[in-house]
């Protein structure tokens, strides 16, 4: 997976409904977790990592031709 122009792990990806789950690894090993729920084109929801939790909004974009 790329987060920016990183590359990451994705682990543990389940999706039920419109409910998703899923893990993020970076190159330090730090490992972040998302529980959200699947609207139309994002995802809202929350991640928790050794920081702390925090909201997030992810948008599907449109592939490069």
């Amino acid at each position: 997976a790329k987060a920016g122009d990183r590359t990451v792990q994705f682990s543990n990806g389940k999706l039920r409904g419109e409910s998703i789950n899923f893990s993020i690894a970076d190159d330090a090993s730090m490992r972040r977790d998302f529980t959200g729920r699947v609207v139309g084109n994002k995802i809202e929801g929350t991640v928790k990592g050794a920081g702390g939790e925090a909201k997030f909004v992810a948008t599907r974009v449109a592939e490069a031709k």
